[in-house]
């Protein structure tokens, strides 16, 4: 409803684009990124996820700007998004292979796994918060109004990690 697109096309033109961005983006990674510091691609990452959510929500929120309504009509929005959310996975791989890389790496070999292990069960019991959390809040506020806030909060959270250099 957000997009104005069919349901039937919103995997090909959300998760499709994503997934693509995180195959491309964790090829560079695998490839190129070596020349960069783990925690300067996490940061990047962190960030970038930040300020693409929130231009995500802008342009969702253009739709109700007066002199905007070319954007829509042009089709200009389509692939803007799908740009949009195909940056977005390059910068969740710019995440998640270097952060995986540095818990294998900081892990004992007797550890690891119970690192792994724990790991999976957070991020599958802890997961299911947020997606509550945002449905509630989509529905109270906006659907576009919570992706900005997001975007913002990471963003806020990226920053603070740029600025006090923490892994």
């Amino acid at each position: 409803r957000v997009l104005n697109l069919d349901v039937h096309d919103a995997s090909l033109l959300i998760v499709g684009p994503v997934v693509a961005g995180i195959v491309l983006g964790a090829l560079w990674v695998g490839t190129k990124g070596y020349r960069f510091s783990a925690e300067t691609l996490i940061r990047t990452g962190i960030t970038a996820a930040g300020i693409l959510l929130m231009f995500i929500a802008l342009t969702v929120r253009l739709e109700r700007v007066a002199g905007f309504e070319w954007f829509f009509q042009s089709r200009i929005i389509i692939p803007l998004e799908f740009l949009l959310f195909f940056l977005l996975g390059v910068a969740s791989s710019m995440l998640d292979a270097p952060a995986n890389s540095v818990l294998q790496h900081e892990s004992t070999d007797a550890m690891r796994s119970r690192v792994y292990g724990i790991l999976t069960a957070a991020v599958g019991g802890v997961g299911i918060l947020p997606v509550v959390v945002s449905g509630i809040l989509a529905d109270v506020i906006g659907t576009g109004k919570v992706i900005f806030l997001l975007g913002l909060v990471i963003l806020l959270y990226g920053m603070w990690r740029v600025r006090y250099n923490k892994i």
